[in-house]
């Protein structure tokens, strides 16, 4: 499977984590690091089960994916929390 199969496939899981993360830190302001440490650390687990099942080159797409993997977190950020004030 491709790196970029894998960005897609992976961007409606990032917005319930998004959505999780927001509910899991509610009560602690100027949280959004943690939020987005979160997403990223369960998002890299679930594409590492995913890649577990490939033929090897892991470390080589988490690199790939890295990146813009943090660009689509900002973004459904962005739409879903609109007036948030940034961190």
């Amino acid at each position: 499977m491709s790196w970029p199969t894998i960005l897609i496939q992976v961007v409606p899981l990032v917005i319930e984590l998004v959505q999780l993360a927001e509910k899991a830190f509610a009560d602690q302001p100027k949280s959004g690091a943690a939020k987005k440490a979160l997403v990223l650390k369960v998002a890299k687990s679930v594409i590492a089960g995913l890649l577990a099942t490939s033929t090897g080159g892991q470390k080589e797409t988490w690199k790939k994916l890295a990146g813009p993997l943090n660009i689509i977190i900002d973004v459904v950020v962005g739409f879903l929390f609109p007036h948030e004030e940034e961190e």
